[in-house]
């Protein structure tokens, strides 16, 4: 075995050896018993198939850029890209480690890189668009800060904004704050907004 394989085997078991030592196994036996064998397996699934799932989203924009990149690497150097952005500081150590090997595997650094760089992209914009749609359709969501009520919805304090209504009364537009998420506005009601005297 060469001198930098067991250097990454050292760190790698200092890893795990340093927080034992200084905090003691109770914490980790504690979160053991805390979950069953069948919640392991269902946390291992579900990670198996996102990462073999992200593996062969960068698989398709490799081959988009003319590089090539099997799934079975793929897989094994995103395991390792989780596990570098999980332990190391910036949360993206891993990925760079991930493109500059595939850029030297394949002879274009350039390439290699941008491959990365363009399905963390897709894979960001995925998720943004999907935590949009949930967030649209669970209904009135309060927002913190005047500041950001202002710049995106209008000074609204939730969104969507809910209905001005008190009653049979319509509440004027201009009139009194904003209603409570999932609530009506109590101030700004009155006989003139709803056309009556």
């Amino acid at each position: 075995m060469r001198l930098g394989a067991w250097a990454r085997l050292a760190v790698g078991a200092a890893l795990v050896a340093v927080p034992i030592w200084k905090l003691g196994t109770g914490a980790f036996l504690d979160g053991l018993r805390a979950v069953g064998a069948a919640e392991v397996a269902a946390a291992l699934g579900v990670g198996l198939l996102t990462t073999v799932a992200s593996a062969w989203r960068w698989r398709l924009v490799a081959r988009g850029l003319g590089l090539r990149l099997p799934l079975r690497t793929a897989v094994a150097d995103y395991y390792a890209a989780l596990l570098l952005n999980a332990v190391l500081p910036a949360g993206v150590l891993g990925d760079v480690r991930r493109a500059v090997g595939h850029g030297r595997a394949s002879g274009d650094l350039g390439r290699g890189v941008r491959a990365v760089v363009l399905e963390r992209v897709a894979g960001q914009a995925v998720l943004v668009a999907v935590g949009l749609l949930v967030l649209l359709a669970s209904g009135p969501v309060p927002l913190p800060g005047a500041s950001v009520n202002a710049a995106f919805f209008g000074g609204e304090r939730c969104w969507p904004p809910p209905a001005r209504s008190c009653g049979s009364r319509r509440c004027r537009a201009s009139s009194g704050p904003a209603p409570r998420c999932g609530g009506t506005c109590a101030a700004g009601c009155s006989p003139a907004a709803s056309g009556r005297a």
